[in-house]
């Protein structure tokens, strides 16, 4: 009997320590680690923006019609130039052919009038030569002249010794007086002939008196077609002033034709064929979308990160993601006191029609040159009440708690820049109620 107590006390007891072990391995915590490893990255900002235009344009008539035809509706993609719309042109047509007769007219008149001033030229040209004519008369009749003066003045002399008759001394008398009167006639047509030819005239139209023939010559007929010339240029500025009048009205007719001033997507159109548009009337909206901005609020504290040219990485997310590649172009001076933020716009090309205004993306900027970096999984980093970040080392199968500062997070990942070294093995999605110390099973 005694023999069987001790017995069933042996496996009572051998019982409770089985017990006993298996509630200590109970307590162990099962975990997964990661090994702690360096990676080429660079710095960079990551954010989210909003695609808005590069550029628009509002287009208005310069003047005033019934729309007559649109061309472009919402939504089209128009190249600069192409015709979007065109008012009404009747009236304007009409001005035109009445401005077209009324320029025949002016040529007509300008080609009489540079006909009479040809005609001019050659009269003062043949006026020249009679002068000329005139002049080499008026020599002969002066030496006619002087050779019956000496005749009459001999004849004077005889009759007083009587050596000639008085008839023959009156005869020759009457030839003398003759001679002067042609003389005394050539010289009065040589003066009417010479005005507006003479050395005071040249003077008196504000030239000096060329020695040279042929230079006086070029003045006087200047000087003595100065009305014929200054018809002719009446009737030439009277010409320019209705070539004036036409291309005034060919402009208000290419105005009629709207076009667009940029390459785009129309927008918005605003008025339909037959309503009236005057230079206050919007016809439509261009958006370019060849390029587009991506605008991001960058905070205070990243700002500084941020430099012109840097390159940017815009993430389009839908049915299908995309990365395309953009460039920082414009930083604003200005930091919004209520969000303390700073807006900043990057350029993309959007010749493959991806990014639409008003569409939100993710934006990565690369702000520094690569560097090598320790990842670990974000969820292995906790935060203690105090914000500093530890997590747990895994040393011989135990958890040793370490604190770290940390850098940047990228996607799911997060950079340690300091407290743990390569290699290391870092327990992946630690508890708050892990303690420094505590034994582990690691689960392959």
């Amino acid at each position: 009997m005694k023999k069987n107590v001790c017995l069933l006390l042996l496996l009572i007891a051998l019982s409770c320590k089985n017990e006993t072990e298996q509630k200590t391995e109970a307590k162990k915590e099962i975990i997964s680690i990661s090994v702690a490893q360096k990676e080429m990255i660079s710095s960079e900002f990551r954010s989210f923006g909003m695609i808005v235009y590069f550029n628009k344009a509002d287009v208005f008539p310069t003047t005033e019609g019934n729309i007559e035809n649109i061309y472009a509706e919402e939504g089209m993609e128009v190249e600069k130039g192409q015709i979007l719309a065109r008012l009404m042109q009747q009236k304007l047509l009409i001005r035109k052919e009445e401005a077209e007769a009324e320029i025949g007219s002016k040529k007509a008149l300008v080609e009489l009038s540079e006909e009479k001033l040809k005609e001019a030229v050659k009269a003062i040209e043949a006026k020249l030569i009679n002068i000329n004519n005139t002049e080499a008369e008026l020599e002969q009749k002066k030496a006619e002249f002087e050779n019956i003066s000496n005749i009459y003045e001999n004849k004077k002399k005889l009759f007083e010794v009587e050596g000639v008759s008085k008839e023959e001394l009156e005869s020759i008398k009457t030839q003398y007086l003759s001679y002067k009167t042609k003389l005394a006639q050539t010289e009065g047509d040589l003066e009417i002939r010479r005005i507006g030819f003479r050395d005071c005239d040249i003077i008196k139209a504000g030239y000096e008196v060329p020695e040279d023939y042929e230079a006086r010559k070029k003045i006087q007929v200047k000087i003595n077609t100065r009305m014929l010339e200054a018809d002719k240029k009446v009737s030439e500025a009277e010409l320019n002033a209705a070539l004036s009048n036409l291309r005034t009205i060919d402009l208000f007719i290419s105005e009629t034709i709207i076009r667009a001033p940029i390459s785009g997507i129309i927008g918005s159109r605003y008025l339909d064929m037959g309503e009236k548009a005057t230079p206050e009337s919007q016809l439509f909206t261009i958006f370019n979308i060849k390029k587009v901005y991506i605008q991001v609020d960058v905070s205070e504290k990243d700002l500084s990160q941020i430099r012109l040219g840097q390159k940017a990485l815009i993430d389009i997310e839908g049915g299908k993601s995309y990365t395309i590649e953009g460039t920082v172009k414009l930083i604003s001076p200005y930091i919004n006191p209520e969000t303390r933020t700073a807006r900043i716009k990057i350029e993309a090309d959007n010749t493959h029609k991806l990014l639409s205004p008003g569409m939100f993306v993710r934006v990565k900027i690369i702000t520094g040159l690569p560097e090598e970096k320790i990842f670990i999984p974000e969820g292995s980093v906790l935060t203690d009440q105090e914000g500093n970040f530890y997590l747990f080392l895994v040393r011989n199968n135990r958890l040793f708690k370490k604190q770290v500062e940390v850098g940047t997070k990228h996607e799911d990942r997060i950079i340690i820049v300091d407290g743990i070294e390569e290699g290391d093995l870092i327990c992946l999605n630690p508890s708050v109620s892990f303690k420094d110390g505590t034994e582990v099973e690691v689960i392959k």
